[in-house]
């Protein structure tokens, strides 16, 4: 069967309050993807926004890091 990938902003996890890891400003939540692919259930990962450094940083549930994402 073939998984599908939607896109939210209330997710089944709550996003994680974070902080960026260049800056140490909060980052902002903007929306999270949630896909049926994995043995343990669903995978989640939230995109956040640092206003200070303007960079989208994405966070995985199931690995528990954040990353930034590139354009």
């Amino acid at each position: 069967m073939k998984s599908s990938t939607r896109r939210t902003t209330t997710p089944g996890q709550r996003p994680p309050r974070l902080v960026c890891p260049t800056c140490d400003w909060l980052l902002t939540y903007r929306e999270s993807f949630v896909s049926g692919v994995g043995k343990d259930g669903p995978d989640q990962w939230d995109v956040f926004d640092c206003r200070r450094c303007k960079v989208a940083l994405e966070y995985r549930h199931r690995t528990k890091r954040l990353r930034r994402m590139t354009s």
